[in-house]
């Protein structure tokens, strides 16, 4: 709910242009990294808050100028802001919040509420093989889209916005009765200063953020503190730990009180990622590091190497990847069929491309696999509708699709290393960000949309000359219970 106020509207937004070329991606990394040791180096810090504003909207400012920079298509699907039908939302959130609960918990994990189903269980991917080793956890669910999903058993379950929302009608009330932060509007005048920031991004959207924070982080900060003193735990698992915004506030806390701090890696990094790499700068802050998780735990080595970041990275594993490939591995692969992977950035390229392969492909069947946040546009879909062939969705187990599709179309998505695990035949639209993202002995690559028709054509089996331990380690039980016992000391 409080990300709302993060919402992208329509100001400010290029068209999508040609390709960038390796050096302007490179060029672009570079001037993002300048800024961050600019900002730092300036501070801009709330003294009588204890608040640094730069670690609090770090990833969405530079999020934006790369977008911008690289004429990529900045995602519009927004977020869910509260109204009247938002009544579930604020009853789930207060009756089932961590401070209800009279338990001591050494793991505590904040999380995104993404509830499946495993061997007929209510399942979450990204924390339930850790919590079931342990029976000491909690996982702390952020809402999606102003929902939760609410698991059978709800011991070991809270609800993660009760001091979020408190904050947020406190922000509501002061930001209209209360006089202007000079840090804030300092910072604000700053942004401005750069070319590429927009009038409306900065006063309308992170003024906003900025805001909301200045008004609402007392209460925030003192209901954390408080269900962290009535909880106990030893670790806690920050989901997008390394964003900073409001994922910064129990971080925060937790290692101002002793508590250990990590993050578990939920998908795709390279060198430029900016929430994982940082500038000189940010190593040399003390302060800014205190918004940072102590550790990284990653899905293999490969990953460690693609991370510039102040925290300790710990390879782990990824066991939702080794349990679906058992899952999956004996499904009947449909022949003459295409999985087009799309990215919220390059919305209109994978469009153009499933068109294109329809036409081409009249027997084939043809599915594309939006980003779960990729909102339905009307005018797209109705045209795309036409084609009887293509089938359009947001849902489902990308693990089970990536099973059953004979040919993979992607660009940097976690899907072309999640593929690996099959074995599937990979294409991967090659420009400068792919490039950076995905190795080069990693799939075949296309430029024009006749190039991968004709690789799809031709290609009777892809070639296998890559090491699957060195993207996703298999012994993560043994591997996680050795970075517990060696960093937060529960054997």
């Amino acid at each position: 709910m409080i990300t709302s106020l993060l919402k992208l509207q329509n100001h400010d937004l290029n068209k999508m242009k040609e390709p960038i070329s390796e050096n302007e991606l490179k060029n672009v990394f570079k001037e993002l990294l300048v800024l961050d040791n600019e900002i730092i180096k300036k501070e801009f810090i709330i003294k009588e808050k204890d608040l640094m504003v730069w670690p609090l909207i770090r990833w969405e400012v530079l999020h934006y100028i790369r977008d911008k920079k690289l004429n990529l298509n900045i995602p519009q699907s927004g977020r869910t802001v509260l109204s009247l039908n938002s009544i579930g939302y604020l009853y789930k959130t207060i009756k089932y919040a961590p401070h209800r609960l009279d338990k001591k918990y050494n793991f505590i994990f904040y999380n995104i509420s993404a509830r499946g189903r495993l061997n007929n269980k209510n399942f979450n991917r990204y924390v339930d093989y850790y919590t079931s080793l342990h029976p000491k956890a909690l996982v702390i669910d952020k809402s999606f889209n102003m929902d939760y999903y609410i698991p059978e058993n709800k011991d070991n379950f809270a609800t993660g916005e009760y001091g979020e929302v408190k904050a947020y009608l406190f922000y509501q009330i002061k930001r209209f009765i209360s006089k202007k932060n000079s840090i804030i509007e300092k910072f604000i005048k700053f942004l401005k200063t750069k070319d590429i920031i927009g009038e409306y991004f900065a006063e309308k959207v992170i003024k906003k953020f900025l805001y909301y924070y200045y008004f609402g982080i007392d209460y925030h900060r003192s209901y954390v503190l408080n269900v962290f003193k009535k909880l106990e735990p030893k670790i806690i698992f920050v989901h997008n730990a390394a964003l900073g915004g409001r994922n910064s506030v129990p971080l925060k806390i937790a290692k101002e009180n002793g508590i250990v701090t990590g993050e578990f890696q939920h998908g795709v990094i390279s060198r430029s990622h900016m929430a994982y790499n940082y500038g000189d700068a940010i190593f040399k802050s003390e302060t800014y590091k205190s918004y940072l998780p102590d550790f990284i735990l990653t899905y293999g080595d490969y990953w460690n190497e693609q991370i510039r970041i102040p925290s300790k990275k710990i390879t782990i594993g990824n066991p939702h990847f080794y349990e679906m490939i058992k899952k999956y591995n004996n499904i009947k692969e449909q022949k003459n069929s295409i999985l087009i992977v799309s990215q919220q950035t390059m919305t209109e390229k994978f469009f153009k491309i499933a068109k294109y392969l329809s036409d081409g492909f009249k027997n084939y069947k043809i599915l594309l696999k939006l980003h779960p946040e990729q909102k339905y546009f009307d005018e797209k879909y109705k045209e795309i509708s036409k084609y009887s062939n293509i089938k359009v969705t947001n849902s489902g187990d990308i693990y089970e699709y990536i099973a059953k599709y004979e040919n993979i179309v992607a660009c940097y998505s976690t899907t072309i290393f999640e593929a690996l695990g099959f074995n599937k035949k990979l294409f991967i639209l090659d420009n400068a960000i792919s490039r950076e993202y995905i190795p080069q002995n990693i799939g075949l690559r296309f430029k024009e949309n006749d190039e991968l028709k004709e690789l799809i054509i031709s290609l009777e089996k892809q070639e296998k000359n890559y090491d699957l331990e060195y993207y996703f380690s298999s012994n993560w039980i043994k591997n996680y219970k050795s970075f517990l016992a060696n960093y937060v000391g529960i054997r």
